[in-house]
């Protein structure tokens, strides 16, 4: 399991252990079975961003998706590793 998906896991975790739902309360709201629900926690299950979504949802939280590059882009074009700034 990557570092990412333990974040994602934790987080997932700590997302339902806020709004006080079980592993069941989640499964009933997402319509599927708390046993679904413990391997996604134990890393058993791959997730999509769509699960993802849901899930922040279902917990009462907003989804988003961000990324951030590790390269300069102009006009469209990747133009090389950005330069550390001071």
């Amino acid at each position: 399991m990557t570092e990412i998906e333990k974040s994602i896991i934790e987080l997932i975790k700590a997302m339902r252990g806020a709004r006080g739902l079980t592993q069941k309360d989640l499964a009933e709201k997402l319509n599927t079975k708390q046993s679904a629900i413990a391997r996604l926690e134990n890393g058993g299950r791959g997730m999509t961003i769509l699960m993802l979504s849901r899930i922040a949802e279902a917990c009462g939280f907003e989804f988003s998706v961000g990324f951030k590059s590790k390269y300069t882009i102009k006009n469209g074009l990747i133009l090389g590793p950005m330069k550390a700034s001071n």
